[in-house]
Order: structure tokens, then sequence, then C-alpha cells
């Protein structure tokens, strides 16, 4: 289907918690942020993102009602959550890649951007998910918890080359566009593709802590070709 998945979970030199978790299941790829004040949130956020990679895949392609059925898929986890996990609690930011398009969903303050190929061969910011904070910038809700309430979703067509860049809050609070572009824009062509997405999340991963961040610390992209 011409597209590229890497994954950097818990990276850096300086570790908290090791409370993140990435999983990949086919055309599907999904970050989950555990709660550091819950101390079972590495569990949990473990078993999310697989279970909800796993369940995202089996969404039928003639499914219509597309936030219906991912709803469905995360208000279970959710309500498993509360009566099971006794302590965790996360976000989550999942990508799955289509035959024609690409579709994001997010739950909390992660962050979800999706970049594009210009007709000058150069990257730019195209859109990006919203991020559920208060005025404080703290997670008005998180899964696992009663303060759940709605999934972000998106669904954007695959006419360019789309890159997609998912990360933690201890990677996306420090990190800025101008440095994901610069990054970018030394990127070729999908021609030794994963060596080069290696790259770029392990330099945005140094640049967060170089710059402050002491969280768990966790990017994962996605390079998709696009169908003209």
């Amino acid at each position: 289907m011409g597209f590229h998945f890497v994954m950097n979970i818990n990276g850096g030199t300086r570790k908290y918690e090791n409370f993140d978790a990435g999983y990949r299941f086919k055309n599907v790829m999904t970050l989950c942020d555990g709660a550091n004040s819950c101390k079972k949130s590495g569990i949990f956020a473990a078993n999310l993102s697989r279970r909800f990679s796993k369940n995202f895949h089996l969404i039928k392609v003639s499914e219509t009602d597309r936030v219906g059925a991912i709803r469905n898929i995360t208000t279970t986890l959710n309500n498993e959550g509360i009566d099971y996990s006794s302590g965790g609690a996360s976000t989550l930011v999942s990508l799955a890649v289509n035959e024609k398009d690409c579709e994001i969903v997010s739950v909390g303050d992660s962050y979800a951007q999706v970049y594009i190929r210009n007709n000058f061969q150069s990257w730019e910011l195209f859109t990006e998910m919203p991020r559920d904070v208060d005025s404080k910038g703290n997670p008005w809700q998180l899964i696992g918890t009663d303060l759940f309430e709605r999934v972000n979703y998106q669904i954007i067509d695959r006419k360019k080359d789309l890159l997609i860049l998912m990360m933690s809050d201890g990677v996306g609070n420090y990190i800025d566009e101008r440095d994901i572009i610069f990054e970018l824009n030394s990127i070729g062509e999908c021609i030794n593709a994963t060596i080069k997405l290696k790259t770029l999340l392990a330099s945005v991963i140094r640049l967060s802590e170089e710059r402050g961040s002491f969280d768990d610390k966790s990017a994962c992209v996605a390079l998709v070709e696009g169908k003209n």
C-alpha cells in the first residue's frame, strides 16, 4: 500500500516511568501515553495500544459510520479500564493507512500532526489533531477514567505524499513545527525511508530532552506515498 511505519517508545537517555506504549497491527499504528499519576498506567497503555490497533483494523471498509464504530471500540476499552485496571489511565493517538485515505483518532493531550509534500517537493504542516487540554495545559479526558467523553477523528486523502507524526507530550511539548519541517526537508523519496524515519524520531526525542523534558519520550511516524 506504499507506507512505512517507525516507532521510538520511551526513548532518550533520561528515563522516567516508561509508561508510554506503542503497537502496530498491519495498517494501524497506535501510541498511548500512560498517566504518570496512576501506578498501573504503563500496563494499561500497553494493553490499550494493542487492543485498539487490532480492533481499529477490523472495522469494515463498508462501514459508513466510522466515528461511531471507533467510539464503540474506545468506549468498551474505557469501561473495561475503569472496571479492571485499578489505577491506569492513558491518552491515545492512532493512525490507519487505507487504500485511498488515512484515518487519525485521538483522545487526550498527545500530539498528532500531518505534514504534506507540496508542489515544490518540500514539506509543510497540513493539519493536526486537537489536544484535549484545559486552560492549564492538563488533559481533561483520558481513557480508563470517568472523564472520557469523545474521540477526535480526521480522514485525509492520499493524493499527495503524507507524513504523520504522533508524539507523547514528553516530546510534543518541546518541539515545534519548524523543528519538524527542518528535519523533514532533509528526507528524500521513500527509498531507505525506514532509516531516515528512525533518524527523524531520534532527532526530535533528542531535541526534547535537550530542551528540558523529563517525561517519558515517545514518537511514531508514518510516511505514506501519495496516489495521484
